[in-house]
C-alpha cells in the first residue's frame, strides 16, 4: 500500500474502527504485523521507518477487553499520538488521525517485521541484518534497540 494512512475496519460490519497515520510523506508499506492479541500493530516502509501503534481504540469500539498481558500498553507512553493541532479536525480529517506511539529507523530500506510473544518486535533486512527492538522502552517516541546482527 502506498500512502500515509492505515485504516482498521470491523470485519463483521465493515465500519472503520481506527485511522492511523504512518507519516506525512508517501511511502510504500512493505510489511504489517499484529501482536498475538491484536492490540498492537507494527508497520515498515521503503523509507526504513518502523511505526508501532496501539489498537486499544479499535478493541474498545468492538466491546473487547484488554488481557492482563496487554495492561502494559495502557500507560501514557504507549498511547498513540495526536496532532498538536487536532482541534482543527473540524476542518480536515488529517488532524483527527492517530500517529504511532513509537518508531524505529533502520538504514536497510527493505525489511519485514514480526512480533515476539513479549515486549519485542523483530526486523529482518534484505541484506541479512536482524534487529530486536523493545517497544516497551520508549524515549522521545523512539523504541530501544536491544540487538543487531548480520546473519
Amino acid at each position: 500500500t502506498k500512502g500515509t494512512l492505515i485504516r482498521i475496519f470491523n470485519s463483521e460490519d465493515g465500519s472503520m474502527l481506527q485511522e492511523l497515520r504512518r507519516g506525512s510523506e508517501n511511502a510504500l508499506i512493505t510489511s504489517i504485523a499484529f501482536n498475538m492479541t491484536s492490540t498492537l500493530l507494527v508497520t515498515n516502509s521503503n523509507t526504513g521507518s518502523h511505526h508501532i501503534f496501539n489498537l486499544k481504540g479499535a478493541i474498545e469500539k468492538t466491546g473487547g477487553r484488554l488481557s492482563e498481558d496487554d495492561k502494559a500498553i495502557d500507560d501514557k507512553s504507549h498511547q498513540n499520538n495526536k496532532s498538536k493541532v487536532s482541534f482543527l479536525g473540524v476542518f480536515s480529517k488529517y488532524f483527527q488521525s492517530e500517529w504511532s506511539f513509537a518508531r524505529y529507523k533502520t538504514t536497510d530500506l527493505d525489511t519485514k517485521v514480526a512480533f515476539s510473544q513479549d515486549k519485542y518486535f523483530y526486523i529482518l533486512g534484505s541484506k541479512g541484518t536482524f534487529y530486536i527492538v523493545n517497544y516497551q522502552e520508549v524515549k522521545e517516541n523512539r523504541c530501544h534497540l536491544e540487538f543487531e546482527a548480520k546473519v
